[in-house]
């Protein structure tokens, strides 16, 4: 929805003002309601606020279908980029590259030659930034679950999908990686969502998304790149990027890149971040297309999407005791605070349905066999019934300790994980 404030000149100067009066110019109105951008619909408000971001930081001109009175307005409004100087530097990177951690056997992403270890980088010729935008390309602009039961007549316009990844190579192979296209026929909604389901994503911070245009695509990086150190620090994630690049301001730093088997140093200056104040004009009010399902159906869509959850939880889970996902990804009570702070100012719902992955979380975790947790019970009531008896006091006192010793370390860590992570986002 349009921001009345927005509309207001009074008090303003600069940037702020010279949107005041284009918004003006443009006719535009206070309750006006936008339900596409950039020619793609609007399936929900915290798709649109994320793709009005996008084009704020491209600075790219924002086309608009306006809704006013319930009616679409047949002309397009177009407003141009308005650019404010902000406080903080960047280089134009995010955190990029998601990174397969399993694939399903015989779903339609194994079929399509996807495998552990592939590196994401387009879908359908879209870069990725991470796996929503996938579900959102897979979805013709709306997120790919933003809709739970597509009628007829909403398959995509192109049954095929492709993707481009980089691809680790046998050891001993020059170069030991290789950027590869597969493609998938994918005809209906509901079949792009299988294989997203078949799929399980991780974020390791080593490789980055790179915004055309920006100091670090102008200084030669490209999104895929695989950081070795930057400005001498080997990074721990992409934080460490974060921290380097603040701490710089506008002096130059060292990136040594792994890409295509070649070592590369590229020197980027990062600049002040400049924001686009045009998508600043609008408030998320409400979502604009909303999905009722039955009473009864909805348990049936809760229990699916809750099965999601558990599997993606345990595929994390079963990663970290491998080794193949650092365990400095966990998180503790800060860090549950600051999410759970976050998605609550998106919604009520939003926060509501936070609030209940991190009881899903904990329900798993308590049936882990760790004695002082439930499952510890469980694996004592198990052994007493294998062997007629009961555990002796002193063994189960021994157990209860060492699991009590294990679990209070875990909270150390895990809050340890949370502080490190406060001091490098300062």
């Amino acid at each position: 929805t349009i921001d009345t404030e927005a509309l207001t000149t009074e008090g303003k100067d600069g940037p702020e003002l010279e949107l005041a009066r284009q918004l003006a110019a443009k006719g535009l109105q206070a309750g006006d309601v936008v339900v596409a951008i950039n020619g793609i619909p609007i399936a929900n408000g915290t798709w649109s606020l994320r793709e009005l971001r996008n084009v704020q930081r491209r600075g790219e001109v924002l086309r608009l279908h306006i809704r006013r009175d319930e009616k679409v307005l047949p002309e397009l409004v177009t407003i141009d980029p308005v650019m404010k100087t902000l406080d903080h530097y960047e280089i134009g990177v995010a955190i990029g590259g998601p990174v397969i951690s399993h694939v399903k056997a015989d779903s339609a992403a194994f079929r399509a030659g996807l495998i552990k270890g592939d590196v994401l980088l387009e879908a359908n010729g879209q870069a990725l930034n991470s796996e929503a935008d996938l579900a959102r390309i897979l979805g013709g602009g709306p997120n790919l679950f933003a809709t739970l039961s597509p009628g007829a007549g909403s398959a995509p316009s192109d049954a095929v999908v492709t993707f481009k990844v980089i691809r680790r190579l046998p050891e001993g192979s020059s170069p030991n990686t290789a950027t590869a296209v597969f493609t998938a026929t994918l005809p209906t909604y509901a079949e792009r969502r299988e294989l997203l389901d078949a799929i399980a994503f991780t974020r390791t911070g080593e490789r980055f998304w790179v915004r055309p245009g920006g100091p670090a695509w102008e200084a030669g990086l490209r999104s895929g790149d695989r950081m070795l150190k930057v400005g001498g620090k080997t990074p721990k994630g992409f934080e460490t990027l974060r921290a380097v690049v603040g701490d710089a301001k506008d002096s130059a730093v060292v990136f040594q890149i792994e890409r295509e088997d070649k070592k590369l140093d590229i020197t980027v200056t990062p600049r002040k971040a400049r924001g686009n104040l045009a998508g600043t004009a609008f408030v998320l009010e409400r979502p604009i297309w909303k999905v009722t399902v039955p009473f009864a159906e909805s348990f049936e869509v809760a229990i699916v999407y809750t099965q999601r959850i558990v599997i993606r939880i345990v595929q994390t889970l079963r990663s970290i005791f491998r080794g193949r996902v650092s365990a400095k990804n966990l998180g503790g009570i800060i860090t549950i605070f600051r999410a759970s702070k976050a998605t609550t100012k998106i919604g009520f719902m939003r926060g509501l349905l936070f609030l209940a992955m991190v009881s899903i979380n904990l329900a798993i975790l308590n049936i882990l066999p760790i004695p002082v947790l439930d499952g510890g019970w469980l694996v004592f009531l198990i052994i007493e019934k294998i062997k007629g008896s009961p555990v002796s006091e002193g063994t189960m006192a021994y157990f209860q300790w060492a699991g009590l010793i294990f679990v209070l370390g875990l909270m150390v860590f895990v809050t340890w994980n949370d502080v490190v992570r406060l001091i490098d986002t300062w």
